[in-house]
């Protein structure tokens, strides 16, 4: 450390020097946290999408594997396309799939109903008591669209 960098300058205060190491620390911390988002339930990643049970009388209070087939939910020209990783949000009383798709790139996009892919979807625990519901529905119910019928897909 030199004598310059000892004795604080005229107002006062000392001066810091550079520590590439910090800086490099601080920029390396601000990209992991800035991907902190992806694969957090609830995190929107893609285009919204609906789902149905491929054979709902397979299902029981015990299922721990769902078939679903997932619908994109706006225009597409008819294509659903790619299905992202479902996310599952386990509650009290109900389990939440939701389902979402690659975004579309830019472009008019004509609107028959899409095409059903059938993914399935693996539980961390049984369904037990507990509903089964369509994310997609009730995040289009807090935006005042309405997507689906009723949100329930399942009820024990």
């Amino acid at each position: 450390m030199s004598y310059r960098d000892r004795m604080p300058p005229a107002g006062g205060r000392r001066r810091r020097r550079s520590n590439v190491r910090t800086t490099a620390a601080t920029v390396v911390g601000g990209v992991v946290l800035a991907g902190c988002g992806a694969g957090v339930p609830g995190a929107a990643t893609g285009d919204l999408a609906t789902w149905e049970l491929a054979d709902p009388r397979v299902v029981t209070a015990e299922t721990r594997s769902l078939d679903v087939r997932v619908t994109r939910a706006g225009c597409s020209g008819g294509i659903t396309g790619q299905v992202l990783e479902p996310r599952v949000q386990y509650e009290d009383g109900r389990v939440v799939v939701t389902t979402e798709v690659e975004p579309l790139g830019d472009g008019t996009w004509a609107c028959p109903s899409n095409d059903a892919v059938t993914v399935r979807v693996e539980l961390d625990e049984p369904l037990r008591d507990r509903d089964l519901v369509d994310g997609a529905c009730l995040a289009a119910e807090s935006g005042s669209v309405r997507l689906c019928e009723d949100a329930v897909r399942w009820r024990p």
